[in-house]
């Protein structure tokens, strides 16, 4: 695991963990104002679907999209707009987890809006799907009080989190060459750092945190940066768990550092730590330079 942690600082994981916090963040204003407006037209579902979500935000960040959704609700003219921004906001900071997935597996950048058009779909996806699994997560449990129930409630939506992971894994990195992918690994390691750090985190801040003294009004807007961030950085852990696996499996134990795109794949990487286990040919591209090279004497020198 620590292998993994260093290999993303590497890849500047970390980094591009801000900017995907930052732009999550810069998408509050627009998806509260398009969820404001869904919730008032359907109050019935309003405490069914929104408090199961929340209650996975701290407590400081639940309360301040309760009063933009409150706030915001009353608005229609908004909302297509919002889901506009919402959309285009959100796609830009997983368009940036995909650049940071092309680092980490070493290949040819899409184009840009190739993986717009991507991370768009998967937003919408995510919409349609996560009021469904927190709305049926809440509904299994609240029919049986029996701790069986309590377990299916949280291992549901658990498992469909984890497929939605999965999948954008899958699509958003590009290996035609291999048959067999690492998906569910990191998909699954990072469901698991969701919910730990969203936990801890809102335990800390409950407890032994002192955002107020430090950033006064703005401790809300320093915890929801924070949590982001750490969830962001979950996403770019799992992507790289399942990069690390594939090489170990194709036989490689390590990969050029971050810079130019390589036309080198895995199994020329393998061929380059061991060529002695293929017969094929090494492609000129990746043909060793000689160590040592004697230059022409001028006729003055000695």
């Amino acid at each position: 695991m620590w292998s993994v942690i260093v290999s993303l600082d590497r890849h500047n994981g970390p980094r591009a963990a801000s900017a995907m916090a930052f732009d999550a963040f810069l998408s509050l204003i627009p998806l509260a104002a398009f969820a404001g407006y869904v919730l008032s037209r359907t109050k019935e579902w309003s405490d069914l679907v929104a408090q199961p979500l929340l209650k996975a935000a701290p407590p400081e960040v639940a309360n301040l999209v309760s009063e933009e959704l409150f706030r915001l609700s009353q608005s229609s003219a908004v909302a297509p707009i919002s889901i506009t921004g919402f959309l285009w906001i959100t796609s830009s900071g997983l368009s940036t987890a995909m650049g940071v997935f092309d680092t980490i597996y070493n290949t040819r950048e899409r184009p840009w809006y190739v993986r717009r058009a991507i991370a768009a779909a998967c937003v919408m996806a995510s919409l349609a799907v996560v009021p469904v699994v927190a709305g049926v997560g809440v509904l299994i449990g609240s029919l049986s009080g029996s701790i069986g129930a309590r377990i299916v409630a949280f291992a549901l939506p658990a498992g469909l989190v984890t497929c939605m992971v999965a999948a954008f894994f899958r699509l958003s990195i590009q290996r035609p060459n291999i048959e067999r992918r690492r998906v569910f690994p990191g998909a699954v390691l990072t469901v698991v750092l969701w919910s730990v750090v969203s936990t801890l985190f809102s335990l800390y801040v409950a407890t032994l945190g002192r955002y107020a003294t430090f950033y006064g009004s703005l401790a809300t807007v320093a915890i929801f940066l924070f949590w982001l961030w750490l969830l962001a950085l979950a996403l770019l852990i799992g992507g790289e768990l399942n990069a690390r696996l594939e090489r170990e499996r194709a036989g490689v134990l390590s990969i050029p550092p971050p810079g130019k795109w390589s036309a080198l794949g895995l199994s020329e990487l393998a061929q380059l730590s061991d060529p002695a286990q293929s017969p094929t040919p090494l492609p000129q591209s990746a043909t060793p330079l000689p160590q040592s090279t004697t230059l022409p004497q001028s006729a003055g020198l000695p």
